[in-house]
């Protein structure tokens, strides 16, 4: 809180700080000089070459020097010139949409989930489903990772009363929804219906 009340008494043209400090980090110094002093540049110096904290900070107010192919991080150099252009360029943080373009079922009670979305991207599939006369209850839940091919293919195993259903009636009617988020902390999300049968092999 210091380092913030004096940029408003002193109004300095520029301010360093560092990433990690006592009561109030980097980050949210950046953020509030941003909203109450517009004027003063700033700039963070860290150990830390995390891309999603140097995004997070280019976002939070702080800029890169003009000139520079990247951020001084520890004496070197980190080539960050990808995360400045996504928090430059980019007035929309949120990843792309996913959807999920194929769901299979097995003897086992495994789903298959193919699911499309961006790139670099952690994601959670969330499945429901009315299991007899009950309310609509989660069957299946899992975290996933969306690598460089914008595609990832989830396993989920359902719940024993969703596979004694599946079994009974052949085929299960399912709520999927997945959510998606960047190293940008941006989310996008999609909810659809799906209906999966029984496979026999």
């Amino acid at each position: 809180m210091e380092a913030v009340s004096m940029t408003e008494q002193l109004r300095p043209t520029v301010l360093v700080a560092d990433l990690t400090m006592p009561k109030l980090d980097g980050l949210e110094v950046v953020k509030r000089i941003k909203e109450r002093v517009p004027t003063t540049k700033t700039m963070i110096m860290s150990m830390n070459d995390s891309e999603a904290q140097i995004v997070q900070a280019i976002r939070n107010g702080a800029r890169p020097v003009a000139g520079m192919a990247g951020v001084t991080v520890s004496g070197g150099t980190l080539d960050a010139v990808g995360a400045i252009d996504a928090a430059l360029a980019l007035p929309n943080p949120r990843p792309r949409k996913p959807r999920i373009l194929r769901a299979t079922v097995n003897r086992r009670g495994v789903a298959t989930l193919l699911i499309r979305g961006g790139r670099a991207t952690h994601g959670k599939v969330t499945l429901r489903a009315k299991i007899a006369a009950a309310r609509v209850t989660i069957v299946a839940r899992k975290s996933f990772r969306i690598g460089s091919t914008g595609r990832a293919k989830v396993k989920l195993r359902l719940t024993r009363r969703a596979l004694r259903q599946l079994k009974r009636d052949r085929t299960l009617r399912l709520r999927a929804r997945v959510v998606t988020r960047n190293a940008t902390g941006g989310s996008s999300s999609v909810s659809r219906s799906i209906r999966v049968s029984l496979r026999t092999r």
